[in-house]
């Protein structure tokens, strides 16, 4: 089973199938749910990793690192955001912006990696709640820069 491109919809119908009797869906769902469990805690090493740092700018050196490794994966990303959620939950503002902070870190490490520029900007655009800031990205985007040239080269 390649675990990257099960969904959804494909565990809710092998759920219904293991429901109805049918071993082969039963030993797929089990499977997924092992290679799920291996790769949270894949994810929480990482995290611990990237929480040993200490201070904020050495947990995005760790991120920074992780990224550059091609270690950064969703369930990273999803992790980074659940632990988010649970300290803005629990009243622990700070932590909550910190957490969230190296997530959109993570986030932009994984799309350095992927793929073409068009998928990178994609994915940004995708991320942003603010209209604002998505048009602030798309005029960045597609503003043709000028070319600086170190004093006394050829053009």
């Amino acid at each position: 089973v390649n675990y990257d491109r099960c969904d959804a919809q494909l565990v809710k119908v092998l759920d219904e199938r293991a429901q109805n009797g049918d071993d082969d869906s039963k030993a797929v769902l089990e499977a997924l749910g092992r290679e799920q469990q291996k790769r949270l805690a894949a994810a929480t090493d990482k995290l611990k990793i990237v929480l040993a740092a200490g201070d904020p700018m050495r947990m995005e050196g760790a991120i920074v690192k992780l990224g550059k490794e091609g270690q950064i994966d969703e369930p990273f990303l999803l992790l980074l955001e659940a632990n988010a959620n649970q300290a803005k939950a629990a009243g622990a503002a700070g932590p909550a912006q910190l957490m969230m902070k190296l997530k959109k870190k993570a986030a932009e490490e994984k799309d350095r990696n992927s793929g073409s520029k068009e998928i990178r900007l994609l994915r940004k655009l995708l991320r942003e709640e603010s209209s604002e800031e998505r048009e602030k990205i798309l005029e960045d985007a597609f503003t043709p820069r000028e070319r600086i040239l170190v004093e006394g080269t050829m053009a």
